[in-house]
């Protein structure tokens, strides 16, 4: 099926996944949610965006997703903009930039608790955390987002405006903060030691 129908007409909710196809970032995890919750349901779409050596393994245990390759700009903010559902279940991302585009472009998250995504989904919130290398966690809580779409729409509005706290003038403000906070303590403490 062509990806740009799937993400145009399909009238399903759109569960997304979005990285290189390499085994590290626990595509298997992924694989058994995913045949669980089609074991269960008809209801959904899974869109796989990105290409890498597990690509046709993993295309063969996933047989009914929609695998689109490697995409890039115009093409990749569509695939985001157009899905319901993020699922990231890799434990070793740093930040986890996926995680924060999926987010501002109001696709609801649920992400394995580890590396980056801790720092940006806000549980129950904005997104939801599932447990690492928990192929069961991570399908029941897609299963919650498919089941209630009101639930769904509330955490797609809060991730947006979550995503936008992690523009690069937040950032650097925070950063410039933070630098004030450790010049004002060690001052604090010269002086200390001076009156000592």
């Amino acid at each position: 099926m062509n990806g740009g129908a799937v993400l145009e007409a399909e009238k399903k909710p759109i569960v997304l996944f979005v990285s290189r196809l390499v085994w590290e970032k626990d595509l298997r995890v992924l694989a058994n949610a995913y045949q669980f919750l089609r074991s269960r349901r008809k209801d959904f779409e899974m869109v796989v965006v990105g290409d890498g050596h597990a690509r046709e393994e993993f295309q063969q245990i996933m047989p009914e997703a929609h695998f689109l390759g490697f995409q890039t700009r115009q093409a990749l903010s569509e695939a985001f903009a157009s899905s319901d559902i993020f699922v990231f279940p890799s434990t070793t991302e740093t930040f986890g930039l996926v995680t924060l585009e999926a987010m501002a472009s109001g696709t609801v998250p649920v992400a394995a608790k580890a590396g980056g995504a801790v720092d940006i989904i806000e549980e129950g919130k904005s997104g939801f955390f599932s447990e690492p290398l928990n192929s069961m966690d991570l399908a029941k809580k897609v299963e919650v987002l498919l089941d209630l779409p009101e639930k769904r729409k509330f955490l797609s509005e809060a991730a947006v405006k979550r995503a936008q706290l992690f523009s690069w003038e937040n950032i650097f403000e925070q950063l410039f903060f933070n630098y004030e906070e450790v010049i004002h303590h060690y001052r604090k403490l010269d002086e200390t030691h001076r009156a000592a």
